[in-house]
């Protein structure tokens, strides 16, 4: 597939709901070991390869934002832990974190984790411009309106989660293009695989 006419100056961003992304792979077997040492920056590559491979390969790259809340528990991270996997993430290559303190007795800390997340995808669009990717990292019904709007104005939503019965629908058909995290995962153990045999 040829590339599409300006892809050049398409950028993308990559936004993830840190609990929603978190829970997702724990509730898919992988522990705490494994969460510990996912390395971002190949999951952004590894994006970028999947990308390439359907003709969408001259994409900027402008950066991940991972987006929690303050709660103590993080996933399968709680006590020291939790720290510890924020602090790892902080320091890996084009990686920003952002904790939600905001929390009411009706909308709570993971509502506001999802109005920070959508922010930050309206952010992206006018930062980047009405010609951009943004790479979406969740699997949340709440994520189908901003995503309808922001597909009404000419922004590439792609969605990446699993595919399984915890999964809308609705919010694969309002994306641009939907990608299974299973496939993602499976594509970055492939190359760890093949850096231990080199």
């Amino acid at each position: 597939m040829a590339p599409l006419p300006g892809a050049q100056d398409i950028s993308f961003t990559i936004i993830i709901d840190g609990p929603n992304f978190l829970n997702s792979l724990t509730r898919h077997g992988k522990d705490r070991d494994y969460l510990m040492a996912f390395c971002f920056p190949t999951f952004r590559r590894t994006i970028q390869a999947r990308l390439k491979e359907l003709g969408l390969s001259h994409r900027t790259f402008k950066g991940t934002e991972f987006v929690c809340s303050n709660k103590k528990q993080l996933g399968p991270f709680t006590g020291r832990d939790r720290p510890r996997f924020l602090d790892k993430l902080k320091r890996e290559q084009g990686v920003s974190v952002t904790v939600v303190g905001l929390s009411t007795p009706t909308s709570g800390q993971e509502k506001g984790v999802d109005t920070t997340v959508i922010t930050k995808m309206f952010e992206a669009s006018e930062n980047l411009g009405r010609q951009c990717e943004i790479i979406l990292v969740a699997s949340d019904r709440d994520y189908i309106p901003p995503t309808q709007v922001l597909r009404r104005w000419g922004c590439h939503i792609i969605n990446v989660a699993f595919d399984d019965a915890f999964h809308s629908a609705d919010q694969i058909n309002e994306s641009f293009m939907f990608f299974d995290l299973k496939g993602i995962l499976k594509q970055m153990d492939a190359g760890d695989d093949r850096k231990k045999k080199g």
